[in-house]
């Protein structure tokens, strides 16, 4: 099974609920998590990108912005993120964010690592250890429910708890 089907797993979606993929790119996990019910905004800095997400799952809200910039007027129940929070950093400041963009309950499902090894020697590529990452998360405001290594990638699934 492949990391983003294991992620969608971990996500557990269900049926009205309000969920933000972060970093959608062009929308193929946000439509696939959307077929669950539930309501996905996809939120992407790249708006290329945007336009075939828009194109292939018309019934996801697809929003071109950067994760500290975007200010929904509603709060989610979930954010999804596949290979995103590798690139946003400080990792401290996203969390944060990310913490700020649930209701309080809400869970962060999220996988790092999966880059290949040419990704991974770039200066903005962050690869935390499970230890390091479940740190980060507390001091946010989370709750770790699983923080662990499967292979190469780094699955978390957290809560906010304040």
């Amino acid at each position: 099974m492949d990391s983003s089907t294991q992620l969608i797993e971990l996500l557990a979606p269900h049926p009205g609920e309000r969920i933000l993929d972060l970093g959608c790119g062009i929308g193929e996990l946000a439509g696939r998590i959307a077929e669950s019910g539930a309501v996905v905004v996809g939120l992407e800095r790249l708006g290329v990108l945007l336009e075939q997400a828009r194109y292939k799952f018309p019934a996801v809200d697809f929003v071109e912005a950067d994760l500290f910039d975007y200010a929904p007027e509603v709060a989610f129940d979930a954010v999804f993120a596949h290979a995103a929070l590798d690139w946003i950093v400080p990792p401290d400041k996203a969390a944060k964010r990310i913490h700020g963009l649930l209701k309080p309950g809400g869970r962060l499902a999220a996988a790092l690592g999966g880059a290949n090894e040419t990704a991974r020697q770039l200066e903005a590529y962050y690869a935390p250890k499970p230890q390091e990452y479940s740190k980060v998360l507390k001091k946010a405001g989370f709750s770790i429910e699983i923080c662990e290594m499967r292979g190469a990638d780094l699955f978390v699934l957290a809560r906010r708890v304040r």
